[in-house]
């Protein structure tokens, strides 16, 4: 079994980030309880049939921008958590409709981004930090 990365610094991951990047109908749940709803409008649907699809990058704590804590009371017991963001990442505001593929789309996309950006902020000569410090 493989460590979890945090996405950023590459430091062990104990965080998956919060951010919404859409939901989708639980189509299973509809087409048994509520087949009328498998057409009907978005902003028609119920919240008890929907499912929210989240960023998922894996963040250590370092990384992480805390969005707020929350407990919840369920027949187990209570338990704690909390919103946690990608550095840069919206807080994710957006309620559009989206399939489970579109979602993963979305977070591949996200991710490269990321990479991409990370590569870019890479010195080219490996080398040059050593002087930086020299040239104050």
């Amino acid at each position: 079994m493989t460590a979890k990365k945090c996405l950023f610094c590459g430091a062990a991951a104990s965080l998956l980030c919060d951010s919404w990047i859409g939901w989708e109908r639980k189509r299973g749940e509809l087409a048994k309880e509520a087949p009328n709803l498998l057409t009907v409008p978005s902003y028609l649907v119920p919240i008890k049939y929907r499912t929210r699809h989240t960023c998922d990058a894996q963040l250590c704590s370092a990384c992480a921008v805390p969005g707020g804590k929350f407990h919840a009371t369920t027949s187990y017991g209570v338990f704690f958590d909390s919103y946690d963001y990608c550095p840069g990442h919206s807080r994710g505001n957006l309620r559009r409709e989206i399939s489970g593929l579109q979602a993963q789309a979305i977070r591949t996309e996200w991710k490269a981004q990321v990479r991409a950006s990370q590569e870019r902020a890479k010195p080219t000569n490996p080398q040059m930090g050593l002087f930086t410090g020299l040239m104050a």
